[in-house]
């Protein structure tokens, strides 16, 4: 049953030559490279109802990630939405079990499934409650404040300024999967360059200063090891340990892998451009060489701030390609923005392409989009660039 029969079913309008080769794409790694505006949330979801119409995979069998609970609701809401309506028009089972459903979660959620399900395994307890902003901040400053190391005293920063970079050192540790020891050990040897002799300029001022704010690594190490320390000791998880303790479950237990491949036939993977590299080592270890469909766009990667990275997409053939390959798409139709609008866009992203190895289609605009004329403007501050949008808006 074609991608056309099912939108014709349904009533839908007609999915364009791209869309139609994700829809009914085989069932092998793939990477789609998806523009803004470009219809994924709808292209993913006539995905879904493609494989059930043809009987590849039943409903539960379908995992789908994404970044944030509303996307992640819009999607399980869309799928759901289009498996009645795929009833509806009989092109699914008489046996159909409605309750029976594709999975959608955001990634924390899933990983969080993972180490709750598996704590044991780990020597953790399941029902640890998770750790908020504001409690996290709490902890890490009594240890802070209770701590005497003279070290403190050095740094010559206020007690929440310590605090925020304890937090911040936690949070990047569980995110990048580092050893403690080797952090404290990079820190110590980046410190030597103040001891270097200056050479013939003189003193590299810029430098030694980087070198002195490179060595309170020490002790703010310390702080964040006893902050990690008294989260286990007291059953908390926080955010950003959830996908580290799942991967350490994952890589210690190769039969959860294998559970999860079983569970789930079909892997999609929405926003994969802002995934972090734990994030994405992760996944690896659970479906590489699996029917994953990766969805991105580089061009818009917005969580570099926190871990992400748009190399991944660079890198997804070899961490779940089928001997180092996968298939590749595109979607460059913009069903959100007017010609103009789009020109302006493809303008600004132009210098960047040269940056990354992933093909990235130039967006064009869709046969219904505007000519709406762009109003351009440039002030001499923020806060006149802030009035200008303003008056604007209004």
């Amino acid at each position: 049953i074609s991608a056309l029969q099912i939108a014709r079913a349904l009533d839908l309008p007609s999915p364009t030559a791209q869309q139609i080769a994700v829809i009914e794409a085989p069932l092998d790694p793939a990477l789609i490279v998806a523009g803004a505006g470009s219809g994924k949330t709808e292209t993913m979801a006539n995905r879904v109802l493609w494989l059930l119409a043809n009987r590849l995979v039943r409903p539960g069998e379908i995992l789908g990630l994404t970044f944030t609970r509303k996307a992640a609701g819009e999607l399980s809401a869309r799928i759901r939405l289009r498996i009645e309506q795929l009833g509806v028009a009989g092109l699914v089972d008489s046996d159909y079990d409605a309750f029976d459903t594709p999975q959608v979660s955001t990634y924390n959620s899933f990983a969080n499934a993972i180490f709750r399900d598996n704590a044991l395994l780990i020597g953790r307890e399941s029902d640890g409650s998770i750790l908020g902003a504001a409690s996290a901040w709490q902890l890490a400053r009594s240890i802070v404040v209770a701590s005497g190391d003279e070290r403190l005293v050095e740094l010559g920063k206020r007690v929440d300024d310590v605090t925020k970079a304890v937090l911040a050192l936690d949070a990047a540790v569980s995110e990048n999967i580092v050893d403690v020891a080797e952090v404290r050990a990079m820190a110590a040897r980046f410190a030597g360059l103040a001891d270097l002799p200056p050479g013939g300029t003189g003193r590299y001022e810029a430098v030694e200063t980087l070198a002195g704010t490179v060595a309170s690594l020490a002790v703010l190490l310390d702080l964040a090891e006893q902050f990690a320390d008294a989260k286990r000791r007291r059953g908390f998880v926080e955010f950003s340990d959830q996908v580290a303790l799942a991967l350490q479950i994952v890589r210690g237990a190769p039969r959860v892998a294998t559970e999860f491949r079983e569970q789930f036939r079909v892997v999609l993977l929405d926003e994969y451009q802002d995934t972090s590299v734990v994030q994405t080592w992760l996944l690896a270890e659970l479906f590489a060489a699996h029917p994953v469909m990766a969805v991105g766009d580089p061009n818009q990667s917005i969580y570099a701030w926190r871990g992400a990275s748009a190399a991944n997409l660079e890198s997804f053939a070899d961490q779940f390609g089928r001997d180092g390959s996968v298939r590749h798409f595109n979607l460059a139709t913009s069903w959100r923005n007017g010609h103009g609008i789009l020109a302006v866009a493809n303008a600004l992203v132009e210098p960047l392409l040269p940056h990354t190895r992933v093909h990235v289609e130039t967006l064009a605009a869709g046969p219904r989009a505007s000519d709406l004329p762009v109003e351009v403007t440039f002030e001499e501050t923020v806060i006149d660039e802030a009035a200008a949008a303003a008056l604007w808006l209004k």
